[in-house]
């Protein structure tokens, strides 16, 4: 681990922890977010993340993976290295850790270096190559992927390909200012987070989801590994809707596919191939389905549905 280096320290503040009591998934993704400027900088780009620079770093997709609960005033730190770079792009690998060393979450993410004027990918500069040859790691075993392939390509589907699986709206909105970043672009992890606020409409994946916050609010569902890919840019005042699916499900487990959909042209905004379960909120452990509402999960599954 000698070749990552620390990028962020902090601690989950209570307002980014959500209904289950812990960080919600939009936040572990805004501090990699620090962390991936940090150690941009740190290989030489200084400038990358300040208006009025000609080139920065773009945010393609990441694959996730929620290990352990982090929960308001948890402190914490990012460490990151580099899996694998190219002559314009780089895969990093964030190890977000408790004080303590627990392993929190893995973040495994493809960024692009771009020209602003014109979009297009830009050659890392000399001086990056050189700086980057430190800090090049092999995949841990704790970070390995478990059950999403984070290299797979995306069939990115559109509205005519959701109509086709049968796939209904679940959630909409439109992003603002706030959730932008200085060059105007939405932030991945607003992107993300949209998925967090949407997904408990989502019944047909949560059969559950009647009872949360009624008679059962001991149970709630809770995400464990994800991919999320950004598949065009978007700028504030941008319309969504948002779209899920079952993929499939075992007793621990459902596999659901989330797409977010841009109504004018009915072309994929974002996709989400999420691994989630239930989470008993009083032992604070994964809990399984039950027998029916498995069944009920099964009977539901669309097996070619992708991201």
């Amino acid at each position: 681990m000698s070749n990552f280096i620390e990028t962020w320290t902090g601690e989950a503040q209570a307002h980014e922890c959500d209904a289950l009591g812990h960080l919600n998934m939009r936040h572990y993704l805004y501090k990699a977010q620090e962390a991936r400027q940090m150690f941009i900088i740190r290989l030489g780009l200084h400038s990358a993340f300040q208006s009025g620079h000609p080139s920065t770093v773009k945010f393609m997709d990441a694959h996730i993976q929620y290990k352990a609960e982090s929960r308001p005033g948890q402190l914490l730190r990012i460490e990151t290295g580099i899996l694998d770079m190219r002559k314009s792009g780089m895969t990093l690998l964030h190890a977000i850790y408790h004080i303590g060393g627990q392993v929190s979450a893995t973040i495994i993410e493809n960024i692009d270096h771009v020209y602003l004027p014109t979009g297009a990918s830009f050659p890392w500069p000399a001086r990056v190559v050189k700086a980057a040859e430190n800090h090049h790691v092999d995949m841990p075993n704790f970070a390995a992927p478990r059950s999403l392939d984070p290299w797979g390509e995306s069939r990115v589907p559109n509205q005519t390909q959701l109509d086709h699986w049968g796939i209904k709206p679940i959630g909409r909105g439109v992003f603002q200012p706030s959730e932008a970043d200085i060059f105007g672009r939405i932030m991945a992890p607003a992107a993300l987070g949209r998925a967090s606020d949407c997904v408990a409409h989502y019944k047909a994946g949560w059969p559950e989801a009647h009872k949360f916050g009624q008679e059962d609010h001991n149970i709630m569902g809770v995400l464990l590994e994800c991919r999320f890919i950004c598949h065009r840019p978007m700028s504030a005042g941008q319309p969504f809707i948002f779209y899920s699916g079952v993929k499939s499900a075992n007793p621990r487990t459902r596999r659901l596919i989330h797409n977010m959909i841009d109504p004018i042209n009915g072309q994929s905004l974002a996709t989400m191939d999420a691994v989630a379960a239930l989470l008993d909120l009083t032992a604070r452990k994964i809990t399984p389905a039950d027998p029916a509402v498995l069944k009920e999960l099964q009977n539901h599954a669309i097996a070619d549905l992708s991201a």
